[in-house]
């Protein structure tokens, strides 16, 4: 008796139709955050770290605020510390998440929930992102009208943290597609204030035209285009680490 064997196209088109119908169609992934956060909550978003999230700001701005005014600040030059200091707060904040999560042992329950600690990752980094853009840009506006160097002045400051910001978020994004450990994390930052210095110092003439000498159109489209960035690797780290769409409805 001779048994015809279905070919590997049909092989293929079975498989690819078994798939298309077991596991549903990516949604939006904006959608999905908004969906997420509506089921989570703030609260349980940020698991008591909002009060650190306001003491990490108010130490961020004084801590800053007294560095630049010192002689220390005025001899490192004042954008190589907007730069070095713009993603810091958000670097803690994030990093004391991890901790959190290892000392009190929860990172096995988080996991094996429906929406596990990659998920709540995604929300704080947005949640975080958000508010030290404002406060970087508040922040440094208002320190650049403190000099009585004119609004334009101020404004280049506070665009560039924003820009550095950003910059950071996507850079810290792109990590976490390789891995979420806290010693890369460090390591990220640590890079972070290397190549600052290394600009600052080898390249001076660059470093002046980056920080004093771009149109602030330019950095809008840096925003524009780090937000670009970030729109398009955070889905991918979402199916990559979160397998979300194997236990939602």
């Amino acid at each position: 008796m001779i048994i015809e064997y279905p070919t590997q196209e049909e092989i293929n088109a079975s498989i690819s139709d078994v798939t298309c119908k077991a596991y549903p169609k990516r949604e939006n992934v904006f959608l999905f955050l908004w969906k997420l956060y509506r089921r989570v909550g703030f609260m349980d978003v940020m698991h008591g770290m909002e009060k650190i999230m306001l003491f990490l700001s108010a130490a961020y701005i004084l801590g800053t605020g007294l560095l630049m005014n010192s002689e220390v600040g005025l001899n490192i030059n004042i954008y190589l510390l907007i730069m070095m200091s713009s993603p810091l707060a958000f670097q803690m904040l994030l990093g004391l998440f991890l901790i959190e999560g290892v000392e009190q042992r929860t990172y096995e329950i988080e996991m094996s929930c429906q929406y596990t600690t990659y998920h709540l990752l995604i929300l704080r980094m947005g949640t975080a992102g958000l508010f030290f853009v404002m406060v970087n840009g508040i922040f440094f506006t208002c320190y650049g009208l403190s000099l009585n160097t004119g609004i334009a002045a101020a404004l280049q400051m506070a665009f560039l943290s924003v820009s550095m910001f950003l910059l950071y978020f996507a850079l810290y994004v792109w990590l976490l597609l390789k891995t979420v450990s806290l010693q890369a994390q460090l390591v990220l930052y640590l890079f972070w204030l290397l190549g600052g210095g290394f600009i600052r110092f080898v390249l001076p003439d660059a470093f002046e035209y980056m920080t004093v000498g771009f149109p602030l159109l330019i950095h809008v489209a840096i925003w524009a285009a780090m937000l670009i960035f970030i729109a398009k690797k955070i889905p991918d780290f979402i199916y990559t680490n979160c397998r979300y769409n194997l236990n939602l409805e």
